[in-house]
């Protein structure tokens, strides 16, 4: 299932920037997700998440730049949210503390099922190895 998404999310990246036609995208997407998981195995699967996350932050780094110097500044950026903005617990309501605690199961009890879990979980040599490489996730 983690190998079909990385192929049918490849398809459309690779036609857009390439100009290549969908369905030879998707043969070549197809191709090297194959290749890559087949000879580099569970390794090459954490190199590559490795690699995406570095693009992911470089790129969240630039858009940060960029949309902070388009807004007049960092400090303009971030003076100009109300106050208490950036308070962590919500006010002293019932449904703002359903709220804050809906959102935090969402996000941490929703990501059990992220394929992150999985690709620690799944190659461990035991149950005592996976329970481990789960807690350490972070």
């Amino acid at each position: 299932m983690i190998s079909s998404s990385n192929w049918l999310l490849s398809r459309p990246i690779f036609s857009t920037l390439t100009g290549v036609s969908f369905t030879a995208s998707l043969i070549i997407g197809t191709f090297v997700v194959t290749l890559y998981t087949f000879f580099g195995g569970m390794w090459a699967v954490s190199v590559t998440d490795f690699i995406q996350c570095i693009v992911i932050i470089i790129g969240l780094i630039c858009l940060a730049v960029f949309w902070s110097e388009e807004a007049g500044g960092f400090m303009t950026v971030i003076n100009s949210p109300p106050a208490g903005h950036y308070r962590f617990f919500p006010e002293s309501t019932t449904l703002s503390w359903l709220d804050w605690f809906s959102a935090w199961a969402v996000l941490g009890l929703g990501s059990i099922g992220f394929r992150d879990i999985f690709q620690r979980a799944n190659p461990a040599p035991s149950e005592k190895a996976a329970i481990v490489l789960l807690i350490s996730r972070q």
